[in-house]
């Protein structure tokens, strides 16, 4: 990622989550995209990313339980 397309990224986060879910999954009827992000090569490729074009589950990892002689932190 070069600096132009990191500062970009840092942009796009410091924006609403919703918006930049909204957006990234192009559900613009809820949140309509804005203009200065209309040619973002960021946004595009978040929502490439988004697409799911494999059809894959994506699921959230398994937490690892704790044992009790761990240290809790």
């Amino acid at each position: 990622m070069t600096l132009e397309e990191l500062d970009e990224y840092d942009k796009l986060l410091d924006l609403p989550d919703w918006d930049i879910y909204y957006w990234a999954t192009k559900n613009y009827k809820v949140t309509p995209l804005a203009d200065e992000w209309k040619d973002s090569k960021i946004l595009k490729l978040l929502q490439k990313l988004s697409e799911n074009s494999e059809s894959e589950i994506l699921r959230m990892p398994e937490l690892k339980k704790p044992l009790d002689d761990e240290p809790k932190n």
